[in-house]
């Protein structure tokens, strides 16, 4: 066998670095030697930092059951746990590769250990435990959104992110609405659970006890949708199953409905409430 005779070599990160004359060839070639003690540096890096008992406690928050006992929930994504930081939520671990840039104190684990923590397939680079709370608000003050059994979390968390673009003061969430800490809801909210105060209630005892203007989108309701350009008022939206219940109607003084086209039976929840909220944020500036 016919070796190309070695030109030049210096030590790089990666190992040995050889300059060589490629047999048969004029130009150099460059062939790089490991180096071993990078190899075992790297097989180091890649041991479990997380014991079973540890993980188990994590995985534990991906259940409600869990969650509630706890006060504890998860926070996954970057630009989530990026939201989670600039808020005053107590923040108890974060678990984050080596890739994540987020100049705090973290443990630090690999891929694999990220995605058996994570309710996800494919989980980003970040994954926080944060604490729970139960938030009081002024709810006689600026647009208050009502939900009425909104049960799919990613319909929960678009309505908190466009409650949070058009200034909402805050969201009242039925008893059987999907749970505001679910990781789905916190997930697709992008972080605007953070910015929003939002509690869980008897809806119908917080109604029977605003003051304000009170109107719920209802299919079939008046196309007058000026009870929206009161400064202060309140909106319920029900799920798109069955609208909003009974007993919630009762508690109110306004059904409204979204004009269209009629070729759809009825809009997304989350679409719908985005649609109100414009309108509410739009009356304002005029």
């Amino acid at each position: 066998m016919k070796f190309a005779p070695v030109l030049s070599s210096r030590y790089c990160p990666s190992g040995i670095l050889l300059v060589t004359h490629a047999v048969n060839r004029s130009i150099p070639a460059i062939k790089v030697i490991c180096n071993p003690l990078r190899i075992i540096f790297a097989n180091l890096q890649n041991r479990l930092v997380l014991s079973s008992n540890q993980i188990k406690r994590l995985r534990s928050l991906h259940q409600k059951k869990f969650r509630d006992e706890s006060g504890l929930f998860l926070v996954e994504g970057i630009k989530q746990v990026e939201e989670l930081l600039k808020s005053d939520f107590k923040i108890h671990e974060i678990y984050a590769t080596e890739a994540w840039m987020g100049g705090v104190d973290h443990v630090t684990v690999n891929s694999s250990e990220l995605e058996r923590i994570s309710t996800t397939k494919s989980p980003n680079t970040v994954l926080a435990i944060a604490e729970t709370k139960k938030v009081e608000f002024d709810n006689s003050k600026g647009f208050i959104l009502a939900l009425d059994g909104v049960r799919d979390p990613g319909n929960m968390g678009s309505i908190f992110r466009s409650a949070s673009w058009f200034g909402v003061s805050g969201i009242l969430c039925s008893e059987d609405c999907v749970e505001i800490f679910n990781p789905k809801v916190v997930r697709s909210s992008m972080g605007a659970i953070f910015k929003i105060p939002s509690k869980t209630v008897n809806l119908v005892n917080e109604l029977t006890q605003y003051t304000g203007p009170k109107a719920g989108l209802i299919l079939g309701g008046s196309d007058d949708i000026s009870v929206l350009h009161n400064e202060n008022c309140l909106v319920t939206l029900g799920n798109e199953a069955g609208g909003v219940t009974p007993g919630v109607q009762a508690c109110l003084d306004h059904y409204i409905e979204i004009g269209g086209s009629g070729m759809m039976e009825s809009l997304n929840v989350a679409m719908a409430g985005t649609v109100v909220l414009y309108e509410w944020f739009r009356s304002q500036d005029s």
